[in-house]
């Protein structure tokens, strides 16, 4: 249960609480994660005056605030449409104007359809107060046991990637049993995502082109059952979902 409460005037007095061992402090962007599952006795640090729920262009991409809410990325004219649909899939309306985009990458599993299409656009983490960008696949990777950074500063996606992705629930509102994202630059370069399974979404490939995807794919895919699927069905629903979106990126293209 949450046991303190503390809302800083700075980044400085936020990281401060942060780094205390006793009681646990973490970071407050949203709530709507910590409010219902936190269990253990912690303190949290509530982000909202400290300026970090912005959009702002780079010569890279778009760099997104920590606690800017999935609702604004859905109603902001900056973010590109792939974004735009994953965050507005990804939860409730009400959740959506309450959760933030780093709230969610840090406690999603793999059923999120935007932590799958963010990892397949290699978004990356600028952490504070180290001032390291770290990419989501590391953070993913590592997340039971992330040390290098106390607090997400903002998340930066790239606007030169062309993305699709697609996804099948048992029904239209449920949590996805599979989404496939792919996400293709103007190089040629590479990435095809899966999730709706595990902790985490999972990269399939990364390479200057899609060659080879589709054993990739069913490789991965084949460890996947659990009780919301077999890894039979994935990979055979997987297979189409790929091929769907690797036409609908050349038909882009052209």
């Amino acid at each position: 249960m949450i046991i303190e409460y503390h809302r800083p005037d700075t980044l400085d007095q936020a990281l401060a609480l942060l780094s205390r061992q006793n009681p646990p402090t973490l970071p407050l962007g949203g709530g709507s994660y910590l409010s219902r599952h936190t269990r253990e006795d912690v303190a949290v640090v509530d982000l909202q005056k400290l300026g970090l729920d912005f959009i702002e262009s780079t010569e890279k991409g778009l760099s997104i605030g920590a606690t800017t809410r999935l609702q604004t990325l859905v109603e902001h004219p900056e973010i590109p449409q792939w974004l735009k649909q994953a965050a507005h899939r990804e939860t409730s309306a009400n959740l959506r104007r309450m959760q933030s985009l780093a709230g969610t990458l840090v406690t999603c599993n793999g059923r999120s359809i935007l932590g799958t299409v963010l990892l397949a656009a290699d978004a990356r983490l600028y952490w504070l107060p180290q001032g390291e960008e770290k990419s989501l696949g590391d953070y993913f990777a590592l997340r039971l046991h992330w040390n290098q950074g106390l607090l997400i500063r903002s998340i930066s996606i790239p606007t030169k990637v062309k993305v699709a992705s697609d996804w099948v629930a048992r029904t239209p509102k449920d949590l996805p049993v599979l989404v496939v994202a792919v996400a293709q630059w103007p190089s040629k370069r590479t990435r095809v995502v899966v999730g709706g399974f595990g902790n985490t979404p999972l990269l399939v490939l990364d390479g200057p082109e899609p060659g080879g995807v589709d054993v990739a794919l069913k490789s991965v895919l084949k460890q996947s059952t659990d009780e919301w699927a077999s890894s039979e069905y994935r990979m055979d629903v997987g297979e189409k979902l790929l091929k769907r979106l690797l036409k609908t990126l050349e038909a882009l293209e052209g």
